[in-house]
């Protein structure tokens, strides 16, 4: 067996140095604690198949000390879609965000997408991409707000 890399994802946390503090009360996390893209992540580098056991462990102190979710992230498997709702959100600077936004608003039948799963999980996830953007519409930057709407245009809601 190789050594293991992969990251888990402290959903609702606020700063990489309060899950530092709180989840590991200042001893070595064992890992690498970064936040990337708005989000706080866990970066293990593993032997073998201590995986499994590492991730309970994390599951059990996140849930008790923070009161957050965490799941597992791998970065070579995120869906397309769901790259892009993460940089709609939380993406590096304005520029990232506006560009991820009219990705967003691409109707199905423009997409040119090579996986039929892909093209699939788009349609399925319709609604989730339109209340994302209409969330957006609320945004405190007015170029991002701009680019919501244009993309709701775009997927043919109006108001």
């Amino acid at each position: 067996m190789g050594d293991h890399r992969f990251y888990l994802v402290v959903v609702g946390a606020k700063s990489g140095e309060e899950v530092a503090n709180q989840l590991f009360s200042g001893e070595d996390p064992g890992c690498a604690v970064q936040e990337k893209e708005g989000q706080v992540l866990l970066d293990y580098e593993l032997p073998g198949d201590d995986r499994a056991e590492v991730i309970k462990l994390a599951i059990t102190y996140v849930s008790r000390r923070l009161g957050c979710e965490i799941r597992e992230f791998n970065p070579q498997e995120e869906s397309l879609l769901d790259q892009l709702i993460r940089k709609a959100r939380h993406g590096k600077d304005e520029t990232t965000r506006q560009n991820a936004i009219l990705n967003l608003g691409i109707p199905e039948d423009e997409l040119e997408l090579d996986d039929p799963e892909e093209q699939e999980e788009w349609e399925l996830r319709k609604q989730d991409r339109i209340n994302l953007l209409k969330d957006l519409r609320q945004d405190s930057s007015p170029a991002i707000r701009e680019q919501a709407i244009t993309a709701l245009k775009n997927l043919g809601i109006t108001g």
